[in-house]
């Protein structure tokens, strides 16, 4: 089985711009509408042409070890979540960190990325089953269609799900707009192939 790593590093917020208030309190509705210049000052996003994309795309999570994942990109949804297995938390000079396993191809079981990261917040996330349970937060940078910006992700079991990745409206709001009828506008990768079966079921979902 192979064993790939990553790690997140979290990054400055509003500190780096000169605010004193704890960074878990910049919300995200501020990581949907902003970027971080390379002098760490805050620029809005609104206003700008969002990128237009289909309803499931191929991403990146590239602090996190992640070079490829298919997401679905979900309006419905508030939260982003990823997949993972055999999360544990540990305390490291005071911070908590999580290690988890993720599993983002349900095609293969041998590929698992072992990551470490900071824990962001511990939040109540309301399941499409419309059941409540508490998950662990992280920060990372999505990489999609050439863009990349940080955004706040739930870490969750999806092993049910074809998509191990949800792309939820905190990701996306004044960033992308989701074209329900087209899928993949921001590319394939080359030796990835789609079988009919895999197809079906993930329109199914």
């Amino acid at each position: 089985m192979a064993h790939e790593s990553g790690v997140c590093k979290l990054r400055e917020s509003r500190r780096r711009a000169g605010d004193r208030r704890p960074a878990r309190e910049a919300g995200p509705a501020i990581l949907g509408n902003v970027e971080q210049a390379k002098d760490g000052a805050f620029v809005s996003v609104i206003g700008r042409s969002p990128l237009a994309l289909g309803w499931r795309e191929w991403i990146a999570l590239p602090a996190l070890g992640i070079t490829r994942i298919k997401a679905k990109l979900d309006t419905g949804a508030r939260s982003s979540a990823l997949h993972v297995l055999d999360a544990r938390t540990v305390e490291r000079d005071g911070q908590r960190w999580v290690h988890f396993l993720a599993d983002p191809y349900p095609s293969r079981d041998d590929v698992l990325i072992s990551v470490q990261c900071p824990v962001l917040d511990e939040r109540l996330v309301r399941a499409s089953n419309g059941q409540e349970e508490m998950r662990l937060v992280v920060r990372t940078d999505l990489s999609i269609a050439g863009h990349t910006w940080p955004i706040d992700v739930t870490l969750a079991s999806r092993s049910p799900m074809r998509f191990r990745m949800l792309l939820g409206r905190e990701a996306l709001s004044g960033r992308v707009t989701v074209d329900p009828a087209v899928s993949y506008v921001g590319g394939i990768p080359k030796d990835w192939t789609l079988d009919a079966r895999e197809e079906e079921e993930e329109e199914e979902e």
